[in-house]
């Protein structure tokens, strides 16, 4: 931006503004080095056995856990399935460097079994089943 026939009282007011917005970008990024140096870990959770209620919802969950894997479906179980309440809108599964917002979030969880292994996915807040490998 050119200040030709400008004062210095503006060139000097245009120039405080740009430092303000520029001191408050600063106030809300992080340096690499203040970032988390590991995953944040997936919020445990308990459920009763399997809701019958919630199969379908799980079942986009086992297919994808099927494509993933190279597998048939038939070769991945549903071992827990319920209803939840997240603390958050991460669903229980936060990714790094990510803030979310602090309101209870209705979902549900699953845990699916296949190839001597537990995979964990999580959903709510309108978001289908997503694999949390945190």
């Amino acid at each position: 931006m050119s200040f030709a026939g400008h004062s210095n009282r503006r060139r000097e007011a245009y120039r405080g503004r740009v430092d303000a917005r520029a001191d408050d970008l600063r106030a809300v990024l992080r340096h690499r080095e203040d970032l988390p140096r590991e995953r944040p870990r997936r919020q445990p959770v308990a459920v009763p056995g399997v809701d019958p209620g919630l199969l379908a919802w799980a079942q986009p969950a086992v297919e994808d856990l099927a494509r993933r894997l190279g597998v048939p479906v038939e070769q991945v179980t549903v071992v827990a399935l319920g209803a939840v309440t997240w603390s958050d809108r991460s669903c229980g599964c936060p990714q790094p460097g990510m803030r979310y917002p602090q309101v209870p979030v209705d979902g549900a969880y699953a845990r699916l079994e296949a190839g001597g292994r537990s995979w964990h996915y999580h959903g709510g807040g309108g978001r289908d089943p997503f694999l949390c490998e945190a």
